[in-house]
């Protein structure tokens, strides 16, 4: 018996793990960790399927970038500022219902077969993706780059406000 599809069903159940603690941890820093554990499990999925290129950006830009500026979000927020009343309790059984539903749904699409696509070629190696992303698309690149800086810069000024003067 070859370990292939067991260690495939224990990544999912890890990435799966993950997700449902995501949704289920009260806390915003449990499900941040929890996050991380699924980004982390999607990148051994990815590693395990022959894609290195997409763990490696997997790890770098979402473990690395999208969670520092979670946490950068969470660490601004007041942690001592009450809940609100719960408003939505007739949604707590209509959630559950929905995910099945649509989980149904995805199964039975996933029995038909769908027609074949073509892909065009990829790049074959880091080098080209790399001459691609600082080269031909460089412009949108460092737009990009310096549109995260203000947003950063924009929510340091912003909280640095709020907390000395009390009111924004």
């Amino acid at each position: 018996m070859s370990l292939v599809p067991i260690f495939g069903a224990v990544m999912s159940l890890w990435i799966l793990a993950g997700a449902l603690g995501v949704v289920a941890f009260r806390k915003l820093l449990y499900s941040l960790l929890s996050l991380a554990w699924t980004f982390l499990g999607l990148s051994v999925l990815y590693l395990y399927l022959g894609a290195p290129l997409l763990a490696a950006v997997q790890i770098l830009l979402y473990a690395g970038a999208v969670l520092v500026l979670f946490l950068f979000v969470i660490t601004l927020s007041d942690p001592d500022a009450p809940e609100g009343p719960d408003t939505t309790p007739a949604l707590r059984w209509l959630a559950p219902v929905v995910g099945l539903l649509f989980l149904g749904l995805l199964a039975v699409l996933g029995l038909w077969t769908l027609p074949t696509i073509t892909v065009p070629a990829l790049p074959a190696d880091l080098g080209q993706v790399a001459f691609g992303f600082l080269f031909r698309h460089m412009l949108a690149f460092e737009l990009l780059s310096a549109l995260l800086l203000v947003a950063m810069v924009g929510a340091v000024f912003l909280s640095r406000r709020t907390r000395a003067g009390g009111n924004p």
